[in-house]
């Protein structure tokens, strides 16, 4: 066993971001604390940032489409609109079942208040230009009146955890809004969408339009602006249109094959009848009949036979302008590297594909992130200027059949203007003015932001805010609490690791950065306030913390792609909190000083899964020398979970499970412990008609069915990915799962299930017992907290 004495000082650290905030004005408001904290600093990349590199949410993509599917088939084999339709199914189940257990929780939102998460969909009121509705990937559709001081949750309980991506408003009837779920990019369609959903009352009551279930995921919707039940959607399958608001449906363009989703409409501000779509691998199609028919009028095989995925803009100003910016992969765009723009000046008759004078990679202003963040906004006053979204965010005006760009939102370059604007751009709309002036409007992964009313917006330092404070969105992995204090740390999708103070977070508290990338699971020592660790993006980046001051604390395998997961997972026992453990391909690294120092236990009998994302380690309660570890388990005992009885420091191979009813060969989705019993642990599957949850009494030798797919009982359980699991320390027959659609609760070990209806339906993917408080990481909303007055008088074994 190699011993590795691996504590960095501020260390540059090849992949990640500078993080102090994302936000300037956020980074402010959240340094008022109890404390100071010094944060760890590390350099941006040095990679050449116009190669294609996997971005988290393609790494995250990745991992969720893995643990939805068998090891040896091809693709998950769930039905598009699954999602909703289990949620219905446990909606009825919970009014047919009771239970004689009430543990009646008081459920808490605990913010960050200035973590917005990301978002996609902007929809502006016709009537009302301070009212916006904006959706979110994951935490679906949110409403403010005045223009982003406040804002307020529309779905909570109407539509379960669903990318709201793209969101429509009628200029007929301000109150009539159509929503599209899913985001037909890359494997994100694994978790997929369930259509489209309607409210005639302004978001009050949302109706699912379930004929539009089978259309795939929804890249666009757009509305006759003079007819509010005309409406025309892209989607996955294709182009489909309505005439009666949604009761049915036509499908008028069917995709080339499989990969050729469409992801984008556009319509010729004045004539409705004029459409154009965006299909991914293939090109741009026209409608002259507002959407009846469809002709090819961009075919890529003419152009450049790699390009991929297309938006378009028509110009407000000439309805002939149209224009396009075009991702290609694998640098082989004809102009920019990742980067090509044409215009049309005769409404897509003919496209010029617009040239620079400067250098290819200076016109990559997609980048390789460009098959996710592309966005194309024509400029209302200006047929010669369009502005495009990226990683960052551009101004381009056309001379001639050149183009010239320059950067207004530059996403953390501090050689450029406004960097404080969050990456990765997904949406924009304008605000028209007077006198010429407007201002933009923008969707990111950092939330949403706004110029001020302007002739040239955003081209000027400052000249951005970030207005959504507020809106909860974000997507965490991973969180915990300070023992004795209502204080939270946790670790988010696309903006890093945050960490509260003053013993009060609620919905309106700001957060403090610490640890920037993509943040994942955390932990805060028990006994030591001051003490604390995040994880970040680039495979198993550990950030520590020792009396508030952060430095990094890798292992010798972190930033090895090869062996260290991107979904870092660590873990400790708060009866035991200084041994902590992380996981790799190799084993599992063990440290006994609070990851000051590591030791690595290698593993080598049936411990690497085909996928190191699912890779997981879990210490039990019970008793922390009991400690579980892997990423799978086959049916053939080729791979499969092991487990420690002497705190890590060796691991036996446990046993698989053989499901009589489908193939038990998939990647795990999570790992969990019992507070009563160190023999008693669970494994979490997250595949199609798999069994969900296996639960051991006897440290592995045998595995139980208790969600039912095994068997020929209905237990009311969803067949939906399960990301977590909580064994009550009160009672081990009340447990809690954590799935895609929210949490399920038995009171009698599985024999029954039912949905906790009074918690939002979202995807929830961490849950962990502090005081008398269970700490609840939601993939869309946030961090929660469920307190339990029978954990008041929990004390640690």
């Amino acid at each position: 066993m190699k011993k590795i004495l691996h504590i960095s000082k501020y260390v540059f650290f090849s992949s990640l971001f500078l993080t102090i905030s994302c936000n300037k004005e956020i980074e402010k408001s959240s340094i008022n604390v109890d404390f100071k904290i010094t944060p760890i600093h590390y350099k941006k990349s040095k990679r050449d940032p116009n190669q294609y590199h996997k971005k988290g949410i393609e790494e995250m993509a990745d991992y969720q489409f893995e643990i939805r599917k068998r090891i040896t088939d091809k693709s998950p084999t769930y039905k598009k609109g699954y999602l909703f339709e289990e949620f219905k199914k446990a909606v009825e189940t919970k009014k047919r079942y009771s239970s004689a257990k009430t543990l009646n929780p008081v459920f808490t939102d605990r913010g960050p208040a200035n973590v917005p998460g990301r978002t996609r969909g902007i929809a502006i009121d016709p009537t009302d230009n301070k009212r916006w509705f904006l959706g979110t990937v994951s935490g679906g559709v949110w409403l403010t009146e005045d223009e982003g001081v406040t804002w307020k949750n529309l779905t909570d309980n109407a539509i379960p955890n669903l990318s709201t991506s793209t969101i429509v408003i009628s200029p007929q009837d301000k109150n009539t809004l159509y929503v599209g779920t899913g985001e037909p990019f890359g494997n994100l369609g694994a978790v997929g969408g369930a259509g489209l959903f309607k409210t005639i009352n302004g978001g009050t009551t949302w109706t699912s339009l379930s004929n539009s279930a089978t259309f795939g995921d929804v890249g666009r919707i757009i509305i006759n602006p003079t007819n509010k039940n005309n409406v025309v959607v892209a989607a996955t399958k294709g182009i489909f249109r309505t005439t009666d608001g949604g009761l049915t449906w036509t499908q008028t363009y069917i995709s080339p094959n499989s990969s050729n989703w469409v992801q984008d409409l556009d319509f010729e501000p004045s004539n409705f009848n004029i459409q154009y779509g965006s299909v991914g691998n293939f090109g741009l199609v026209k409608s002259i009949d507002g959407g009846v028919t469809w002709s090819t009028i961009f075919d890529r095989a003419i152009f450049n036979s790699s390009h991929s995925r297309f938006e378009t803009s028509v110009s407000p100003l000439d309805p002939n302008t149209l224009f396009v910016s075009v991702y290609t992969p694998n640098s082989q765009a004809t102009i920019g590297v990742n980067t090509d723009f044409y215009v049309s000046r005769d409404k897509g008759v003919t496209f010029t594909n617009l040239k620079t004078s400067g250098s290819a990679v200076a016109a990559n202003l997609l980048t390789g992130q460009g098959w996710y963040d592309n966005i194309i906004l024509a400029h209302p006053y200006d047929a010669n200027v369009f502005y495009v979204g990226g990683v960052a965010v551009f101004k381009v005006t056309i001379v001639g059949e050149n183009f010239v760009s320059s950067s207004i939102a530059s996403g953390y370059d501090s050689a450029q203007i406004n960097n404080e604007v969050h990456v990765d751009q997904h949406g924009m709309e304008f605000i028209l003015g007077s006198n010429q002036q407007f201002r933009i409007l923008l969707a990111n992964d950092g939330g949403f932001y706004s110029t001020s009313f302007n002739t040239d917006p955003g081209n000027t330092e400052g000249d951005w805010s970030d207005i959504a404070i507020g809106k909860n969105s974000t997507q965490f992995y991973g969180a915990t609490k300070q023992n004795g204090a209502d204080n939270y740390l946790a670790g988010a999708q696309d903006n890093g690791t945050w960490i509260s103070f003053g013993n009060n977070s609620s919905s309106l508290k700001n957060y403090q950065t610490i640890l920037g990338g993509d943040g994942f699971e955390v932990i805060w020592h028990y006994n030591k306030p001051g003490n604390y660790i995040g994880t970040s993006q680039n495979y198993g980046l550990v950030g520590r913390f020792i009396n508030n001051v952060g430095a990094l604390a890798n292992f010798t395998e972190s930033g090895n792609s090869a062996v260290a997961p991107f979904y870092a997972k660590l873990s400790n026992a708060d009866n035991n909190p200084d041994v902590v453990f992380a996981v790799t391909m190799s084993g599992v690294w063990r440290s006994t000083d609070f990851a000051g120092s590591w030791n690595l236990t290698p593993i080598i009998d049936g411990f690497k899964p085909s996928f190191s994302s699912s890779l997981n380690v879990e210490v039990s309660t019970a008793d922390p020398n009991v400690v579980w570890a892997g990423g799978a388990m086959t049916e053939d005992g080729f791979t499969s979970l092991h487990v420690s009885e002497d705190n890590g420091q060796t691991f036996t191979k446990t046993n698989t499970f053989d499901n009589p009813k489908n193939d038990h060969s998939l990647n795990i989705s999570g790992i969990g412990t019992s507070f009563i019993e160190r023999k008693r642990a669970y494994a979490l599957f997250s595949a199609q008609g798999a069994a969900k949850i296996l639960k051991t009494e006897d440290l592995g030798v045998t595995w139980t069915d208790i969600s039912g797919f095994a068997g020929t009982a209905k237990t009311g359980f969803p067949d939906v990915a399960v990301h977590s699991i909580l064994e009550m320390p009160f009672d081990k027959d009340i447990i809690w799962a954590g799935t895609d659609i929210g949490i399920f609760e038995t009171t009698n070990g599985g024999l029954n299930w039912s949905l906790i209806n009074n918690f939002i339906p979202v995807a929830v993917y961490d849950m962990k017992i502090v005081n008398d408080q269970v700490v609840i990481s939601t993939y869309g909303r946030g961090i929660w907290s469920a307190t339990l007055t029978q954990l008041a008088n929990y004390t640690l074994p």
